[in-house]
């Protein structure tokens, strides 16, 4: 019978791949998700910041980020409004940040139906400038900003923009980014004011921001998929990160499993045996 598994169609195979996948995105399982120490500093730190706190996000990440990026920042909202925090959301890199905060906050939004909207968080959405527009934001969060929220409405409607005057306000900054807005946050806000920073990358971002995470001037980093999963799991709200997780494992484990058994079934056909004689003879 194995000495058969060489005859199977590719199609198989696919289908194999294709039915762990959909097992893995529909009962997500967290195989193995065990917190690292960067995932545990970003839990930490907003841990342990008192009730009512303002943490400002800078969403500056694009669309290709989405998959690993969006779980990450649903799980740190869900975390903050569990602890009594509130969220301040701009765009300072990324033209399509007002969308993604809609939908992250709305992934969350039905398990805290007591929170609303221009009270516990604002979406400001994208405004242009960058590092100017930081520098714009130390001064007053009105003039930086337009004055107005993503929608145009004007920070008047808000409270939580009374309480929010400036971002030195923030009790702390956290970058979800694909570029290197973390090295601008140091530069502009965080350093000179004291402010705590993490950062929320896509994989291919880390490195521009592991030399600020070994210099300190980054607290903690959620690394692509496999940080927002745990941080999935920290919350206790397994969702779409845990998922791809586990799809990603669960395909790894099956195509080491396919290899193996390809290996087996070429020994076991004798193809094995009848090249190693064809090298011996050649030898």
């Amino acid at each position: 019978m194995l000495s058969k598994l060489d005859k199977w169609d590719s199609k198989v195979v696919h289908a194999a791949v294709i039915a762990v996948m959909v097992f893995a995105l529909l009962r997500p399982m967290g195989i193995a998700i065990k917190p690292s120490a960067d995932t545990m500093k970003v839990y930490n730190l907003v841990e342990s910041l008192p009730a009512n706190s303002i943490v400002f996000i800078g969403l500056d990440y694009s669309s290709a980020m989405v998959p690993e990026q969006q779980p990450a920042l649903a799980a740190m909202v869900r975390h903050g409004w569990s602890k009594g925090l509130r969220f301040v959301v701009v765009g300072v890199d990324s033209q399509m940040a007002g969308d993604l905060c809609e939908q992250a906050f709305a992934k969350v939004l039905p398990d805290f139906p007591d929170k609303k909207y221009g009270v516990d968080w604002i979406n400001i959405g994208y405004k242009p400038g960058y590092e100017v527009l930081m520098q714009k934001m130390l001064v007053s969060m009105d003039d930086a900003c337009m004055g107005t929220d993503g929608s145009g409405t004007s920070f008047e409607s808000y409270p939580i923009m009374k309480d929010f005057q400036t971002i030195k306000q923030a009790a702390m900054v956290a970058t979800f980014y694909s570029g290197e807005t973390p090295s601008a946050y140091v530069k502009h806000i965080c350093q000179p004011h004291n402010i705590p920073l993490v950062a929320s990358s896509g994989t291919g971002a880390i490195p521009t921001v592991m030399p600020l995470v070994s210099s300190g001037q980054v607290s903690g980093v959620l690394v692509g998929l496999k940080g927002a999963a745990e941080y999935e799991v920290l919350v206790e709200k397994p969702d779409d990160a845990v998922r791809g997780l586990d799809a990603q494992s669960l395909v790894h484990f099956l195509v080491v499993a396919f290899i193996i058994l390809g290996n087996i079934a070429y020994y076991a056909g004798g193809k094995g045996k009848r090249a190693a004689q064809t090298r011996g003879g050649a030898a």
